[in-house]
C-alpha cells in the first residue's frame, strides 16, 4: 500500500500537524496510509530535513507522496510544487530543497495560486496538491489546461556533496543521528573507486588515515560496524545508506569529540614517495 508521509518542522506541541494530518485524512484518497517520518527537524533547516527524507523515501512503496513541511528561510514563500521521480510523488516549496533529493526528476509543476489558499503554512495548497495526484493516480499533465497547475524548471541548491581528489575525499558531516554519530557525505563507492585506482596504477598499497574536524581526531581503517570495537573505542564504518560513519561504540561521539554538522572530514591515502 503506498504511503503520504510527513517530513516537518512543526512538532508535537502546536496545532499545524494536526491540522494538516486531519486535513489529509479528510480527503477522499483511498488506498493510502498516512506516515511520519519526521516532526522534529529543526526549525527552517531544509538540509537536514532533506537528509532524512532521501535516505528514507526509496523504503516506501511505489506511488508513495512524500510531503516536505519545512519552511525555508526566505521572507517570501517559493511555490508550491508537485515532483515526481523515480516513481514517488513529492510536494514542497521549490527553493532548491529537490536537488538535495535527487540528481534528476521525471516531471515538475507548480500550483497555480488560489486566493483562498493564503494560510502561512501552506496546508490548504498541500492538500491540494494530494487531492490531484490521488484523483488523477498520478496523471498531472491535464490539470495544465484546467489552470490548476503549471511546469516547472526547479531551482537548485548548493547542498554538501564530498570532493573526491587524486590522493584524497573531502566531504563534510552532514547529519548527527539521536546517539550522537557523526554520518558524512562520504560515499562507499568513491571511497573504493579511489583506493581501488591508486592501487591498481601503484601508486598507494590502499592504506588511508580519516581526519574528522582537524589534525587531532584519527582513524587509521573503516571497520564493519560497532561489533568490530571494543566499548569506548571510536569507529569509523559505512552505514546502511553506504554512508562513512563515525561513531564511539556506547557513547556519543559528537559530545566526546565535540563533532557537529558541516565539520570537515577528509580520508587522505598513503601515496607511495
Amino acid at each position: 500500500m503506498p504511503a503520504i508521509t510527513l517530513t516537518s518542522d512543526w512538532g508535537k506541541s502546536g496545532c499545524y500537524l494536526p491540522q494538516l494530518k486531519g486535513s489529509l485524512l479528510s480527503l477522499p484518497a483511498e488506498g493510502f496510509s498516512l506516515e511520519t517520518i519526521s516532526d522534529s527537524i529543526e526549525p527552517f533547516d531544509v538540509e537536514e530535513a532533506c537528509f532524512i527524507l532521501k535516505h528514507s523515501f526509496p523504503f516506501f512503496p511505489k506511488g508513495s507522496i512524500h510531503i516536505l513541511a519545512v519552511s525555508g528561510k526566505l521572507q517570501q514563500r517559493a511555490a508550491v510544487s508537485i515532483v515526481c521521480s523515480r516513481g514517488f510523488f513529492f510536494i514542497g516549496e521549490d527553493d532548491g530543497r529537490f536537488s538535495l533529493l535527487f540528481e534528476n526528476y521525471d516531471s515538475a509543476y507548480h500550483l497555480v495560486p488560489r486566493a483562498d489558499e493564503s494560510d502561512f503554512v501552506q496546508i490548504r495548497q498541500i492538500c491540494r496538491a494530494v487531492r490531484l495526484i490521488t484523483e488523477s493516480g498520478g496523471e498531472l499533465e491535464p490539470f495544465i489546461m484546467e489552470g490548476e497547475l503549471e511546469p516547472a524548471r526547479l531551482l537548485e541548491a548548493a547542498g554538501s556533496r564530498a570532493v573526491v581528489m587524486p590522493g584524497q575525499i573531502i566531504g563534510h558531516i552532514v547529519h548527527i543521528d539521536c546517539f550522537g554519530n557523526a554520518i558524512t557525505d562520504i560515499g562507499r563507492d568513491d571511497f573504493l573507486k579511489l583506493q581501488s585506482r591508486l592501487i591498481n596504477k601503484g601508486l598507494s598499497d590502499g592504506s588511508y588515515t580519516i581526519f574528522a574536524g582537524g589534525p587531532r581526531l584519527k582513524f587509521n581503517r573503516i571497520d564493519r560496524g560497532y561489533d568490530s570495537a571494543e566499548p569506548g573505542e571510536n569507529i569509523a564504518f559505512f552505514n546502511s545508506c553506504n554512508l562513512l560513519e563515525l561513531a564511539v561504540n556506547g557513547g556519543n561521539i559528537a559530545r566526546s569529540e565535540g563533532l557537529e554538522r558541516r565539520m570537515e572530514i577528509m580520508i587522505r591515502f598513503n601515496i607511495y614517495g
